[in-house]
């Protein structure tokens, strides 16, 4: 699934911002409302970042998955 690091695990990547922005392409003179994040991979070896860009409708999905997942996580953590 991925490079891992020394310990055999995957390495958790940080997540040094989101922002919004605006993707202009001079040559055809469109323009794209985008989501930035900006992550760190290896933030125990580097500090090296790199920003992606995501649609708004992938950042809508991003969003929706994430609050799906971090609700199982709530509903797991409240029944023991």
């Amino acid at each position: 699934m991925g490079r891992r690091n020394e310990s055999g695990t995957l390495p958790i990547v940080e997540l040094l911002g989101v922002e919004a922005a605006v993707l202009t392409d001079p040559e055809r003179t469109t323009a794209a409302q985008v989501v930035f994040l900006t992550l760190r991979p290896e933030p125990d070896r580097s500090f090296r970042s790199f920003s992606f860009p995501l649609s708004m409708q992938q950042a809508a999905r991003l969003r929706d998955d994430l609050n799906r997942v971090l609700k199982q996580f709530q509903t797991a953590n409240q029944h023991p």
